[in-house]
């Protein structure tokens, strides 16, 4: 497993062939080995990135009221942050498996929603949080 520095030693793999996340595989170009892609669990994002509470939408928000709709004033309010401070705004994604991750930055496509950390990624890296069970939980109302 690669450690980074920046991230703490917590486990962390490292994105491009030695995960099961190879779908999110980028290139190699002098341009992207400098920047480092990192896979973690959610319950590492939860302690190093720390999503905030949807305060637009406290009592409806999925994700124990952390999850940012992609319309609307809850939109609004990631695109706001996206545009100041890119790194600490991430998107859940429907992968087109059956996965669901959340990975770092504003996507569009293909996006179930939103989260604001209060730590940011740094510059030039790309983090990558594999969701177990999704569906099932969310048909729970989990």
């Amino acid at each position: 497993m690669k450690q980074s520095p920046r991230h703490g030693n917590q486990g962390r793999s490292r994105i491009g062939g030695m995960t099961e996340a190879s779908k999110f595989e980028t290139k190699p170009t002098n341009e992207r080995e400098k920047q480092m892609e990192y896979q973690i669990t959610e319950d590492e994002f939860d302690d190093v990135y720390k999503p905030e509470k949807n305060r637009r939408a406290p009592n409806d928000a999925a994700w124990d009221g952390r999850m940012y709709e992609t319309y609307g004033k809850e939109h609004e309010r990631v695109r706001k942050i996206a545009a100041t401070h890119p790194g600490r705004v991430w998107t859940l994604i429907d992968g087109g498996d059956g996965s669901t991750p959340i990975l770092s930055g504003y996507h569009r496509v293909n996006r179930l929603g939103h989260f604001i950390t209060r730590k940011a990624v740094p510059d030039g890296d790309v983090v990558l949080v594999q969701i177990e069970d999704f569906f099932e939980d969310w048909g729970n109302g989990e």
